[in-house]
Parts: C-alpha cells; sequence; structure tokens
C-alpha cells in the first residue's frame, strides 16, 4: 500500500516531505474530541476556517477521537466541532504560527447539534504534540523590535544554541558553521548553494534579500528537527512571508541616521580621527488585500536602502621604532586615505493567494532583489580602496504552492522554487596584492585583491510534494525534495599576483616573504567553471498519537548529493600511487537517516510537556568545492607560491607561468572515499506553563558531528625538532617540517596538495533556560540563557586561495596530524543572555481625553545581549612549523583555543509613538531607535601573537601588542523613522 501511494504521488509530480510535526512554511492543527465521560468521540464532524481568508478545511473524526488538518496557513482560525446528540462547539481566535504543531482538544456537552456553545479562550501557550527543539519568532516581534541593518535573520540569535559564525553573516547552530544551515521562505529553498549562505550572501554581501516588511513570522529549528527539513546538519530557519487577507491593508515607512547622530569608534577616537561622512536611509510600504473576498488576494512590498558608510583606515597597532619600521609607516600612509561603502538595495516581494475551492488552494510569490556595493568587496581598516570592488547582486526567487484535500484525511502538497542569482564583482586596484604584516597582524593591504574581479551565475530549480494522510491515530506523510542547480563561476584567485611581507622592515626593504600568482591553462577554460550540482531527497513520517498524553515521531529521510567535476585530470605518477585524481568529485550514496521525536504531557491539561527527540542529518557541501575541484589541477589552472630566489623582483609579476625552481602548482583534490558531513541530534526539555501567558522551558541539546568537511595539505614531510629559546634564555623545542625557505614537498611536482577531506568532528553539550510570555496586557518578551561548550577539530569549508590571509587562517596547524587541532571550536561562546521585550506604556489609564491623546500610544522595545568571549589560539608571526601556511600556525607551547576573547555586552532600544490619524484605521507611528545605546566598545579581534620569533637567531621575543584590540563593532547608532499603518 505504501509503496503504491508513493508512485501515485509520484506521476502527479515531483514529491517531498512527512508528518505532523513542524511543517516548511504552514502549520498543523490537531486534536481529540471527547464526550462528558473523557471517552473519544468518533465520527465528529469538524470545520477549520482561516478567519482572514475564508479558507475551509472539512475534517472527521477517527476511532480514537483524532482529527489532524495539515498545512494550514499560519494565522487566525474558527474551529466548530459537531457531532449529533450533542451540542455544536464553536472556537474562534485559534493562532497557529508557522511550523506550529498545536494540539486542540475539544470537550463536548450532551445536547441538541442545534445549540452551539461558543468560545473565546485564548489559543494554547504550549504545544503538546511537538518534539523538537524550536522558537517562533512571531509578527509582533518581528515587526517592533529594534534590529540594526534590518535583517530579519538577526532575530535568530534570539533563540537557544544559535550565536553569530566567525564568519561574517553566518550563524552558527549548536556550534556547526554556517554552511550546515538552511534557509526555507515559504517552505521552499532560499540558499545561496554556491556560496553555502542564504540567498542573496545576506548580511555578507548585502544588508538583506528578503524586505524585513514582507517577513509576516518565522520559526528557528535548534535541534532534531522533522525529516521533511533536510540538507542541513546545523538548523533550519523556516519562514512565511506575508499574504493579502479579507482586509485592505498597508503600510508605508522611512529610516533615517546620519553622522551626526551616531558616536565616533573607538579607534578613530584613539587615532584622533574626526567621526567620518554618513548617511542611511530605508523606505518602502506595503499594500496588501482582497481582489475576491475569501477567494483571491493580493500582497505587494518594497524596500529600499540607501546606506553610505564610512570607512577610516588606521595601523591597528604601534609601528615599530626602529628607522625600517618607521620609514614603512610614512611611505605606507599614504592608502590611510578614508573612502565610502555604499550599499544600494532594492527589494520587490508580490504575492497571490487563490482559495480556488474548499479541497484547493494556490500561492505564488516572487522576490527581486537588486544590490549594488560600492567599494564593497574587501573593505576594511585596513584596506585601502583600490584593495576593494564593486559587487553587483541581483537574484530572483519565485515559489508556487499548490494544495489539495482529498476528502477529510488526505492532503497532497506540492511546491516549486525557481532562483537565479547573479553576482559580478569589479576591482578598483591594478597590480598585485601587496599585504604588510606585523608581529603576525596584517598593518596594511593594497592593490588588485587575491580573488578579484570575478562573476557568479546561479541558477536553482526545486520541485517538492508531499503526501499526508491521517489513518487512526496516526498522521502519515511521505514524500521526496528534488533541486538542480545549474551555475557558472568565473573566479581569478591571485591571477594578479600577491606578495607578502612579514613585517614593517621587510617591507621597507622590499623582502617578500613570499609570492604567489595564478595562471589560466592554455586550451582549457582556465577560472571559469561549473560547478553543477543535482540532489534527491527521499523521507516518511509518522506522528502517531498513542494516546491523549503521549505523542512519537518516527521518521526517515535519505539524500543524495551529486556534484559536478570535469574530466581534466593530472596525470602525474606520484599524485596516482597516492590514490588522488584531479577533477573528480566522489558520491556518497549512504546517506539514510533515521529521526525520532516524543512529546508527553505530565498533566492532561497539556500545561506541563516533556519533549525530546534523536536523529541523524547530512549536510551538503557549497558549490565552492566543485568549482575549486574542477580549477585547481595544476592544469586548468596553474598555482604557484614562490619564496627566496624563485620570487619576481618586486613589484613585478609573471606574464605567464615561470620556469624556474620552485615553480610548481598548488593543487586542490577530493578524498577518495569522501562522505557528506554528519551529526548526531537529540535533545530533551520540559515546557511549563507558569502563568496564563507565561512559560518557561528548561532544556538540553546536544549535538555530535562526524565526518565533517575540512581542508588540508597532505604533501608534506615528516618533522624535525630544532632548540629555540626565549629571550631570557629558557630553551624551547619547535617543531616543523625539513626545508629552508618553503617545506620539502615528498611529491616534488607540486606546492600544496590541498585535501578537501570528512575527517573532522565535534561535540557540542547546551543547557538552557527559555521564558516566553505571550502578548497580553501591553507586555511581550522572550528570554533565554545558554551555557554551552563546543570542541571540534576545525572543520571548515571555505577556505580556497592558497597563501591568503583570510583562508589560510581556518587550516589546522599541522596539517599531517589534523586531530592535534582538538579544542574549543571556533564557535564556542560559554555564555549567552539574550532577552527581548516589547512593552506597549500604559501611560493614558485613567486619565481625561487631553492627556489620553499625549500619553496615549508609547511603546518601549529591545534587545539585551550579554556573552562571554570566543575562544582564539596564540598565533605565530612566521611560518613557525615550516608547512608553507604562515597563518594557521599557533605557538609552540599552545593548545587551540585556549584564549578566551572578549566579551559582547550591547543593549537596542527603541521608543515609538502612535498617533491615530483617521479613526482606528489609520496610525502614524514615529519611531527613535539606539543601537549599542550605551556605546560599549565591543571588541572583535586583537593580536594574538604572544611572541615575535627570529628564525635566524631561534629566538622568541616577548610581543608587546600582544592582546592589544585590533577591532571592534559598531558604536552608538541613533535612527529615527516614520512608518504610517491602515
Amino acid at each position: 500500500m505504501f509503496r503504491a501511494i508513493f508512485i501515485v504521488t509520484c506521476l502527479m509530480i515531483c514529491p517531498q516531505s512527512l508528518l505532523a510535526q513542524a511543517e516548511a512554511g504552514v502549520a498543523t492543527l490537531s486534536g481529540v474530541v471527547l464526550d462528558p465521560s473523557g471517552a473519544a468521540v468518533p465520527g465528529a464532524k469538524v470545520r477549520v476556517q482561516s478567519e482572514e481568508m475564508g479558507t475551509r478545511r472539512y475534517l472527521e473524526t477517527s476511532e480514537t477521537g483524532l482529527f489532524t488538518a495539515v498545512r494550514l496557513p499560519a494565522g487566525r482560525y474558527e474551529v466548530v466541532v459537531e457531532k449529533n446528540g450533542f451540542k455544536s462547539i464553536r472556537r474562534v481566535g485559534l493562532v497557529l504560527k508557522v511550523g506550529a504543531v498545536l494540539s486542540y482538544d475539544v470537550a463536548l456537552e450532551v445536547g441538541s447539534s442545534t445549540e452551539t456553545v461558543n468560545i473565546t479562550a485564548e489559543t494554547p501557550l504550549i504545544e503538546s504534540t511537538r518534539s523538537q527543539t524550536s522558537t517562533n519568532v512571531d509578527e509582533r516581534l518581528v515587526r517592533d523590535l529594534p534590529i540594526n541593518g534590518r535583517n530579519f535573520l538577526d532575530f535568530t540569535i534570539l533563540t537557544p544554541g544559535v550565536v553569530k559564525d566567525p564568519r561574517t553573516g553566518d550563524l552558527a547552530f549548536a556550534g556547526q558553521r554556517g554552511p550546515s544551515n538552511s534557509l526555507l521562505v515559504d517552505g521552499m529553498d532560499a540558499n545561496s548553494s554556491f556560496w553555502g549562505q542564504s540567498v542573496g550572501r545576506a548580511g555578507f554581501r548585502n544588508p538583506y534579500s528578503f524586505s524585513q516588511d514582507s517577513v509576516q513570522e518565522f520559526q528557528v529549528n535548534t535541534n532534531a528537527y522533522a525529516a521533511e527539513f533536510g540538507r542541513a546538519s546545523g538548523g533550519v530557519v523556516n519562514v512565511l512571508t506575508k499574504s493579502g487577507t479579507n482586509q485592505l491593508h498597508g503600510t508605508g515607512f522611512w529610516f533615517f541616521r546620519d553622522r551626526a547622530m551616531n558616536a565616533n569608534t573607538f579607534f578613530n577616537n584613539r587615532a584622533g580621527i574626526v567621526r567620518q561622512p554618513y548617511h542611511f536611509n530605508q523606505f518602502g510600504g506595503n499594500l496588501g488585500g482582497p481582489v475576491v473576498k475569501n477567494r483571491l488576494f493580493f500582497f505587494y512590498n518594497f524596500d529600499g536602502q540607501r546606506n553610505n558608510s564610512p570607512i577610516a583606515l588606521f595601523f591597528p597597532i604601534a609601528i615599530p621604532g626602529d628607522a625600517l619600521s618607521q620609514q614603512a609607516g610614512r611611505e605606507l600612509s599614504r592608502y590611510l586615505t578614508p573612502y565610502s561603502i555604499g550599499q544600494n538595495n532594492n527589494i520587490h516581494t508580490a504575492k497571490i493567494d487563490w482559495n480556488a475551492s474548499a479541497q484547493r488552494t494556490f500561492s505564488f510569490r516572487y522576490n527581486a532583489h537588486r544590490f549594488t556595493g560600492v567599494n564593497y568587496e574587501s573593505p576594511g581598516a585596513q584596506s585601502s580602496v583600490d584593495h576593494t570592488g564593486d559587487t553587483i547582486l541581483n537574484t530572483d526567487n519565485i515559489t508556487a504552492t499548490h494544495t489539495w484535500v482529498l476528502g477529510g484525511n488526505k492532503v497532497i502538497d506540492q511546491r516549486f522554487v525557481y532562483l537565479d542569482e547573479r553576482n559580478p564583482s569589479t576591482t578598483n586596484g591594478d597590480g598585485a596584492e601587496i599585504v604588510v604584516r606585523q608581529s603576525g597582524v596584517t598593518m596594511m593591504t593594497f592593490g588588485n585583491a587575491n580573488f578579484l574581479p570575478r562573476f557568479v551565475n546561479q541558477k536553482k530549480y526545486g520541485v517538492v510534494q508531499s503526501f499526508n494522510w491521517n489513518v487512526g491515530s496516526h498522521s502519515l506523510k511521505f514524500g521526496h525534495d528534488f533541486k538542480f542547480e545549474r551555475a557558472q563561476q568565473l573566479n581569478s584567485n591571485l591571477f594578479f599576483g600577491q606578495y607578502t611581507f612579514d613585517s614593517m622592515a621587510d617591507f621597507t626593504q622590499r623582502r617578500p616573504s613570499s609570492f604567489a600568482q595564478a595562471f589560466p591553462g592554455a586550451g582549457t577554460s582556465g577560472g571559469n567553471t561549473f560547478p553543477n550540482a543535482d540532489e534527491y531527497a527521499f523521507f516518511a513520517q509518522d506522528a502517531w498519537r498513542v494516546s491523549q498524553r503521549l505523542t512519537l515521531h518516527l521518521g526517515g529521510r535519505y539524500d543524495a548529493f551529486l556534484y559536478e567535476g570535469n574530466q581534466i585530470r593530472n596525470q602525474d605518477a606520484n599524485l596516482a600511487r597516492s590514490g588522488f585524481q584531479t577533477g573528480v568529485m566522489p558520491r556518497d550514496w549512504n546517506n539514510v537517516a533515521g529521526r525520532f521525536g516524543f512529546a508527553y504531557r505530565l498533566d492532561r491539561s497539556g500545561n506541563h510537556v516533556i519533549r525530546g527527540g534523536a536523529g541523524m542529518f547530512y549536510g551538503r557541501l557549497p558549490g565552492l568545492v566543485a568549482r575549486t575541484i574542477q580549477a585547481q589541477n595544476g592544469l586548468q589552472v596553474k598555482t604557484l607560491t614562490l619564496t627566496g630566489a624563485a620570487m619576481p623582483t618586486y613589484p613585478a609579476t609573471f606574464p605567464s607561468a615561470p620556469n624556474v625552481s620552485g615553480a610548481v602548482p598548488d593543487i586542490f583534490v577530493m578524498q577518495p572515499d569522501f562522505s557528506d558531513p554528519l551529526t548526531y541530534q537529540y535533545s530533551v526539555n520540559v515546557e511549563s506553563r507558569l502563568a496564563r501567558d507565561l512559560a518557561v522551558t528548561v532544556g538540553y541539546l546536544g549535538v555530535n558531528g562526524v565526518g565533517l568537511s575540512r581542508i588540508r595539505d597532505v604533501n608534506q614531510s615528516g618533522t624535525e625538532t630544532v632548540q629555540a629559546r626565549f629571550a631570557d634564555g629558557t630553551p624551547i623545542a619547535v617543531t616543523r617540517r625539513p626545508g629552508t625557505t618553503s617545506p620539502i614537498r615528498p611529491n616534488p611536482a607540486f606546492g600544496r596538495i590541498t585535501m578537501i577531506e570528512s575527517g573532522a568532528e565535534s561535540t557540542y553539550h547546551a543547557g538552557f533556560v527559555q521564558v516566553t510570555k505571550r502578548y497580553a496586557a501591553g507586555l511581550q518578551f522572550l528570554a533565554s540563557y545558554t551555557l554551552a561548550k563546543v570542541i571540534d577539530t576545525n572543520p571548515d569549508i571555505t577556505s580556497f586561495i592558497p597563501n591568503s590571509g583570510g583562508e589560510d587562517v581556518k587550516l589546522v596547524n599541522d596539517t599531517l596530524n589534523p586531530d592535534g587541532d582538538r579544542g574549543l571550536g571556533d564557535a564556542n561562546v560559554k555564555h549567552r543572555l539574550v532577552t527581548s521585550v516589547v512593552w506597549d506604556i500604559p501611560f493614558a489609564k485613567g486619565l481625561n481625553p487631553v492627556l489620553r491623546t499625549v500619553l496615549d500610544g508609547w511603546q518601549l522595545s529591545g534587545i539585551l545581549s550579554v556573552q562571554s568571549g570566543r575562544s582564539f589560539s596564540a598565533r605565530s608571526n612566521v611560518d613557525l612549523n615550516n608547512d608553507g601556511n604562515r597563518f594557521s600556525d599557533r605557538m609552540a607551547g599552545y593548545g587551540r583555543g585556549t584564549i578566551e576573547g572578549p566579551g559582547l555586552a550591547t543593549m537596542d532600544l527603541r521608543v515609538s509613538k502612535s498617533i491615530r490619524i483617521w479613526k482606528d484605521s489609520v496610525t502614524l507611528r514615529l519611531v527613535g531607535e539606539a543601537f549599542n545605546a550605551f556605546n560599549r566598545a565591543n571588541f572583535t579581534t586583537f593580536n594574538q601573537v604572544p611572541f615575535n620569533y627570529n628564525a635566524t637567531t631561534r629566538v622568541f621575543t616577548p610581543n608587546p601588542t600582544f592582546l592589544s584590540r585590533t577591532n571592534t563593532g559598531d558604536p552608538r547608532i541613533l535612527q529615527i523613522a516614520a512608518r504610517i499603518t491602515f
């Protein structure tokens, strides 16, 4: 029977999905109908109707009295229950949130069915049948909380187990790095698969790709979520955009900032730099309503941002006092000219919802995103304007959904997504990139950035279908999800050359420590690659209402990731003997994952619930991996890293690949038996209703990562030990690779042979307390405290440019002993407290009409974030272990992650006043916001080099700038706004 139904759904389109647990883009409502004795009532008629759009769903209770309505759009509902011999029950105002699994049990009263009992009781505060650990950020929080930059994804850090990832723009769920997560918008994939980030690279290359004002609400799935959600070994963010309703409604908004309203930065003040010119405008609005009442609805939102942000350049640490270093400071000071980065962002969102009949509903949403970032490629306080370039990011995201109700117990859900992302980038500079460092800290970078110019074009097609079948006390759901990615990428990594100087004095003497340059291969497509991918997923799950108190979720999922390599094979014999083939993307066919969850009511009313779950979760690789494997084979692109006499004379570069000693290419290969990253997630928590609108959750989150992706250089020889000493004469042994100016390579035909492997591991344990107050009496808040620990062996899959400080630092210290990097993870945050509050201040109660007009309508909201520092490693100022990578070397005698960085504490505040313009239908809200209201200097980086090493004398000298701060987050920023709502 199962196989026959599955085949039928496959024929109807290409399916996906499963279970009445959290659902992508929609909600689930279930319940049990009971008679006065507490016995189940089979055959009762249940009608579930949207109060906002008129959508109806007709159900009938099973022999166990159970009804389940799956794939309901989030919103307010009316529920009517009828059964001969009993009074009808009519329940209004039942609120379903996106991804919610709400249980609403109905107790019938004996009487005539013509009699109706009207109930206006509140929506159950606790989801008593949900098993996964998740948090909903509802419409009020999205609308009323202050958020710097207005990227709604930043609200995810209000939830336990989620922190900002060390890679800008990413989130870390349970210690898993950014590419491990998935973003779903309206139930469909909204990920930039090539970059391993959200669509449009929101928060990294542009401020946001979906307007905050187009988002109704979203759900953050942290641990042990349903098998419908996949392609993520970390977390899943489940977003719902707004729709039109039977009432015409709309908004218009404008936000403004200026230099005069902001504090100066910490480092500007220290360097005597005045506040730089700054202008910020964000404007737009939306309109939604009925075309045909109860049948056809529209919604449109426009959001524009014009943001010119200043970049003031400075040397992050003091220049040494010797004459050579001082001369370098004077020479480099010409690059300290300030410049601005511009963010010109335009977003259009249009949505149509159609209730074709009681059985069939359709929805269509189009999101067009156009972004131009002026000087937005690689800007920074140590990056000159000629080291930057412009970013162009245009995305078109289209989703279409169809829900088809078959009788009272079967639902077919069909979804389609089309994503087109175009991302060309220009360069301001020419000539080689020049990196000048001092004591392991980058002092200044100028010239052509090592990865510019470039472009990425990617198109994604996805088709999803699920079949939902309620049988007795079981809610079955199964289907599959197909996605096809077609991408083209032109990268010019190191095509224009790169010089690195390890000290200011070395720069004065034009004595670089290394030079790197890449060359396109004759007769090949060079840096032009086609990292296509096909992804297939199948899954099935059962939500089993074992009893009125116990619900079990059982399921499984299968994922296949097929990445495209190329046919260019480097024929080096030693490479073949090592088992490596260039251009090959191995395929892992073993991605079978089980899921289990339970929810148990500790009392009959469901005011106290214990829930938990466990499962296996496979992640995908970003297209960057396939791109690199296609290009970096020593033939299509030949990347050379040279030292000593093999380098050209500064600042010259090679017109073509040189034939000199040491001019051998760096290549990338896949581990032959590579497997896709996998995490085992498990959680348990207890949620209790303490008061009418107040609940507290105490829980545990655990994640074990196995076979996580990591990158390391395997073309290394054994080690040797040399004796060195500290400046006070204390001896110390230094372990290094044999060689003089560069390591001796076992395979002399290549420099680095960088292998992408599945050898890293991680563990995460966290306890959390979350307090939720639903909006009532003018007050709503969400607060959580998390105590967590991440230990891993340095999993990172985003390092693809050899000799780049920003990427080489992600590699392990000892590439032949990668597990020696076991330590506190880069995303480790031991303590984190975050609280958000929305308070409608009751100033006007009991006052006369005049005072009421003045004092009514005030609201105060804010977000408080306090967390301990991240874990950092003590670094070396030179390539201490002589492995050809100076950026990942740890200082001798230090383990990984043994330095706790600066903590973070920030308060964002909003004060607003609502003014009625026309009765209760048109309202003007005036808003004032303060981000980092107390102007705390939240330092983000510092000098991690405790000693400067002289390789000639073999002496470690204390570094006077060790632990000195080198960068900080935003100072206090003030913003004013006006919003009109009707």
